[in-house]
């Protein structure tokens, strides 16, 4: 698997909300990230999504919050979507259970960085009608420059697949541990995207431990999932942009580095 198959996934991604999944009515899944663990109560407040404004709340792409009244994910999720028909679903753990908040969109604002065209590179922002209360299942996180965080072990969240076969989206929310590697060790381990991996804008983060039973990764569905660092998992450096199509913890994720969205943020 290589970027270039990552890559050509972006142009067909979030067509019609193709890239989302229905959230289950009822599910016995105990299914998670790869070789992740069922995110606690508590846990990940700062873990939110948006969904398509219907009864079957189909899931479009993780994200964050980033004031009490906005929230940000990845401008190819919602590309196609106007404010009407999104909401953002925040505080939970499980999508059986309750949600602590969901916010209808008042508007959609899309950035992309200057002179630079490509979509994939950008981000959203969905403003919300109301202002969201915070509290210990609802929380903001800082961000911060992915480079402070280099050889530093920092989590990602989602509710994505587990693996390319399975197409069933997970019923609890899952974490896992991944290592923010530097660009030397990411092109030396996958010289054939040096083209790519050069981009600036581009984190790269792959467990590199090794652990019994194979690596952690990211899945399908996974897009817009937060990778948060720092002692207390609460430092927004980047929002899952790339990943395997197969699900091989062999392979690198790529997120979207927030450096050149602090100010406009």
């Amino acid at each position: 698997m290589n970027l270039f198959c990552w890559v050509s996934l972006l142009s067909s991604l979030c067509i019609h909300l193709s890239c989302g999944l229905v959230l289950p009515v009822e599910s016995k899944l105990q299914k998670r990230l790869i070789n992740g663990r069922e995110a606690q109560l508590y846990e990940h407040p700062y873990q939110a999504a948006v969904v398509s404004n219907t009864k079957d709340f189909f899931l479009i792409c993780n994200g964050v919050l980033i004031s009490p009244n906005q929230f940000m994910t990845l401008s190819f999720c919602v590309v196609h979507d106007t404010a009407s028909q999104l909401k953002v679903i925040l505080g939970w753990d499980s999508v059986n259970g309750p949600a602590n908040a969901f916010q209808q969109t008042l508007r959609v604002t899309r950035n992309k960085l200057p002179n630079k065209n490509e979509i994939k590179d950008g981000i959203a922002v969905l403003t919300l009608a109301t202002n969201v209360r915070l509290n210990k299942n609802i929380q903001i996180p800082r961000v911060d420059t992915w480079s402070s965080y280099i050889n530093t072990s920092c989590v990602t969240i989602g509710l994505g697949q587990t693996n390319a076969d399975d197409p069933q989206m997970l019923s609890t929310l899952q974490t896992a541990s991944l290592y923010v590697i530097s660009k030397e060790e990411c092109i030396s381990r996958w010289p054939e995207e040096a083209y790519y991996l050069r981009n600036p804008r581009y984190i790269c983060a792959y467990d590199r431990l090794g652990r019994p039973g194979g690596q952690n990764a990211v899945c399908a569905n996974d897009e817009g999932a937060p990778l948060l660092c720092g002692q207390q998992k609460n430092v927004l450096i980047g929002l899952l942009l790339l990943q395997p199509q197969n699900c091989d913890g062999d392979q690198l994720s790529i997120y979207l580095s927030m450096h050149d969205y602090k100010k406009w943020l």
